[in-house]
């Protein structure tokens, strides 16, 4: 007489044949692949993304022909950020740290760029790696070696500015070093925050126009150029050694950088920045 099978008995018999037969093919993959020639050696090394050491954060000084402080910028290159960040603060900026307080120009008059540098750094909590300090004509040394910096201006602006009155209709413009240095200084329009503004986004399209320079030979050449016509604590090593993680800025198809705007009140003593302004320089130059 014939047995014929229960529905589960079946279904149990097939799904125990389904799994060998997986389980076959996946020991004969594995047998495969495991016996290329070479399958033993270690696989390429990954390419690690930039860290935090790599950031350079440097406090960039114009001066006048008296040595006065004209210019107080910021600029940070943060590669594990993905961010050149700009700022520049008014000279007349009151600052307050280690029980001290003037203003910077002031804290230059004092004691130069290494005690400003110490100062705001203490000031605002951020680091800076270290100070460049440049005057009009080194500015226009640098700027004659390098290039007009072509540039749109979207308002007339006119003033006195490095000891001459200056002119600028809006248009398109392609500024030379005398050109640029007076935009960075003149005290037009009448809020300081403005004027910091202005000179944030020139700095801003000269990193754009000059930071992909890293990824040719002449990069070297240009920060060489750059520290000869300025005095600096910085050296030509501090950008060999960030060279590969600036080139991961460098290569990106829209170059990330990005001006901090200040807002402030004018005291008897000098430009107060407001708590809104602080807590955005605080994040754009955070501490490692």
């Amino acid at each position: 007489m014939k047995h014929s099978e229960s529905r589960p008995a079946v279904f149990f018999r097939t799904f125990a044949v389904s799994i060998a037969a997986a389980a076959a093919v996946f020991l004969l993959g594995w047998w495969i692949i495991s016996s290329r020639p070479g399958s033993d050696a270690p696989p390429n090394e990954t390419r690690l993304l930039p860290d935090a050491s790599s950031r350079l954060t440097v406090l960039a000084l114009g001066v006048g022909e008296s040595e006065e402080l004209t210019v107080c910028a910021l600029v940070s290159f943060q590669p594990d950020l993905i961010a050149v960040q700009t700022a520049v603060l008014p000279p007349e900026t009151v600052w307050s740290a280690g029980g001290e307080q003037n203003t910077l120009a002031a804290a230059y008059r004092q004691g130069g760029a290494d005690y400003l540098r110490r100062q705001l750094s203490a000031w605002l909590g951020v680091p800076i790696d270290g100070a460049l300090v440049q005057n009009r004509r080194q500015l226009s040394a640098v700027m004659e070696a390098c290039g007009p910096l072509p540039f749109t201006l979207t308002a007339a602006l006119s003033g006195e500015t490095s000891g001459h009155r200056v002119s600028f209709p809006p248009g398109e413009y392609r500024l030379d070093g005398a050109a640029l240095s007076d935009l960075l200084t003149l005290q037009a329009p009448a809020d300081p925050a403005r004027r910091s503004d202005r000179a944030a986004e020139l700095l801003g399209s000269l990193i754009r126009q000059h930071l992909p320079a890293v990824l040719t030979e002449s990069g070297e050449a240009l920060v060489g150029t750059l520290l000869s016509h300025s005095q600096s604590d910085l050296s030509l090593l501090d950008y060999l050694e960030r060279r590969t993680a600036l080139c991961s800025l460098a290569g990106r198809p829209e170059l990330p950088v990005y001006c901090v705007y200040l807002d402030g009140t004018v005291g008897q003593d000098g430009y107060y920045l407001s708590e809104v302004s602080l807590t955005c320089l605080r994040a754009a130059f955070p501490a490692v």
